[in-house]
């Protein structure tokens, strides 16, 4: 194995991670503004970038495998004993920007999950608030674990209350 291979799954690597980084903030600017349809496309586009830095990571490790025999090798052990000079420099400098890029990519996961929850949150609230609203009995827990009912006008008597239109 050569570092001429190495080298170029580093960057493969290296750079379908800054598409995925680059598709995760699209998609979070979306699902911000409720554009279900460009999630949705956004989300497919990413299925497929993380597909391919899986397939790059397998690959990755099956050249470490084959340099050092093991599977349990680090890569950055893997290059400081198997190459020396000009590519080990080389090679340690893409696999600090892999692991600063896998780093950001899980932070920037972690606040997409976060943002697509709240979202979630958000439209389920809207639905139970409009399904409490149909019904006559709603019942809820108080802080004391007691359920509570209370009743809720449903349908033509709701409007009942009102006296008069501004």
């Amino acid at each position: 194995m050569t570092a001429a291979a190495l080298k170029r799954v580093l960057q493969a690597e290296c750079d379908t991670h800054q598409r995925y980084l680059a598709l995760l903030t699209e998609e979070t600017s979306f699902i911000t503004k409720f554009n279900a349809e460009k999630v949705e496309a956004l989300t497919a586009k990413r299925e497929e970038l993380c597909e391919k830095m899986r397939e790059l990571q397998m690959q990755r490790r099956e050249l470490v495998k084959e340099l050092t025999g093991s599977e349990k090798t680090r890569l950055s052990e893997a290059i400081a004993v198997h190459f020396s000079g000009r590519e080990r420099h080389e090679l340690n400098a893409l696999c600090k920007r892999l692991r600063e890029l896998t780093t950001s990519t899980r932070k920037k996961g972690l606040e997409y999950s976060g943002v697509v929850n709240f979202a979630l949150n958000l439209v389920n609230g809207t639905v139970s608030l409009f399904l409490a609203a149909t019904q006559n009995i709603v019942k809820s827990y108080n802080r004391g674990g007691v359920l509570k009912e209370s009743t809720s006008p449903a349908g033509p008597t709701r409007r009942s209350g009102i006296s008069k239109e501004a």
